[in-house]
């Protein structure tokens, strides 16, 4: 990760944490292997404020400054949706079917 990580978040089940960086990038790791990162999502123009994972739908969620929410795959790596809020996103919550 060459710039400063800013937020991170660990997996329920323990297998992956999530951190951000400051250039608006998203690195996944795998625990057992922290040296090499399994993907880096992009497409926040700047740092996120909140990660979420929701491993019911095997997804990354997040939200920034550029308040846009996006949900990501977290084995595909892949943009699955996003919402523009229009302000800073700085908390998320989700249940089994619901994004908060």
């Amino acid at each position: 990760m060459p710039a400063p990580v800013c937020c991170t978040r660990a997996s329920g089940d323990g297998r992956h944490l999530v951190a951000s960086d400051l250039a608006g990038s998203i690195w996944i790791i795998d625990w057992r292997k922290p040296d090499t990162p399994l993907g880096r999502l992009t497409g926040h123009s700047n740092k996120h404020m909140t990660l979420k994972f929701c491993l019911l739908r095997d997804t990354v969620i997040c939200g920034g400054q550029d308040g846009v929410v996006r949900v990501w795959g977290l084995r595909s790596h892949r943009l699955l949706s996003e919402t523009d809020v229009g302000q800073l996103v700085h908390c998320l919550g989700s249940g089994s079917e619901h994004l908060v």
